[in-house]
């Protein structure tokens, strides 16, 4: 009879086990700030340099026709595809998503200076997208659309 007790006991301990190693690799991976310094290039062009100093530069960063009408439409320029804007200040990570707070735009070769923040999303590849490398994504092309920033190696 002690036997069999033991026998079920180990078997559930296996289970447990099991289980517990399972959900454990389903985690999300810690986002270090270290990961996110350098440069990013999206899929359709735009540029996005994350320094070790906390500061950024954006290139041909597009938004949205919302944001551009509404609070960015002196400092953001037309293209194709939608508004861009260009610019510099400072970046944090919060809650795995990347807060870049502009300190100053650049339209035509001018610096203006006016603070205004974004937030995007950071997600991990694969099937559980818990995995390196990282993705920096952006809702700003159309209001239902995405850029996907990949780290250049």
């Amino acid at each position: 009879m002690d036997r069999k007790n033991l026998l079920v006991k180990k078997i559930y301990m296996i289970i447990f086990s099991s289980f517990l190693l399972s959900f454990l690799g389903c985690a999300k991976p810690f986002l270090k700030r270290e990961d996110l310094i350098g440069q990013w290039k999206s899929d359709l062009n735009q540029s996005l340099v994350l320094n070790e100093d906390s500061t950024f530069v954006s290139k041909d960063f597009m938004i949205s026709r919302y944001t551009s009408e509404n609070f960015l439409s002196e400092f953001s320029e037309m293209t194709i595809n939608g508004p861009i804007i260009n610019g510099k200040g400072i970046w944090r990570i919060y809650k795995n998503k990347l807060c870049l707070t502009y300190s100053s735009f650049i339209k035509n070769g001018e610096s203006i200076n006016k603070g205004y923040g974004f937030t995007l999303s950071i997600i991990g590849s694969g099937f559980l997208e818990n995995s390196l490398p990282w993705k920096i994504t952006s809702g700003g092309v159309d209001d239902d659309k995405y850029s996907v920033f990949k780290k250049v190696e």
